[in-house]
């Protein structure tokens, strides 16, 4: 978050085979140049909640490598 309270992603976590389309490329944070065509089914982008869900398998999950 800003000062003010507004949203600032500074990072974020995406599969290895993400692209990003570079016309969409920008300094704002805009997140809807990722593309993750090449990536697995379950891995995507929701741009209304500005959050990218990546599948855990039940070996990460046995592992607690994730939640």
């Amino acid at each position: 978050m800003t000062y003010d309270g507004q949203p600032h992603d500074s990072k974020v976590i995406v599969p290895g085979k993400t692209k990003v389309d570079t016309e969409q490329l920008s300094h704002e944070n805009n997140l809807n140049c990722l593309r993750f065509n090449e990536c697995d089914s379950m891995d995507y982008f929701h741009p209304a909640r500005r959050h990218v869900y990546l599948r855990i398998n039940e070996e990460e999950h046995k592992a607690q490598l994730k939640e």
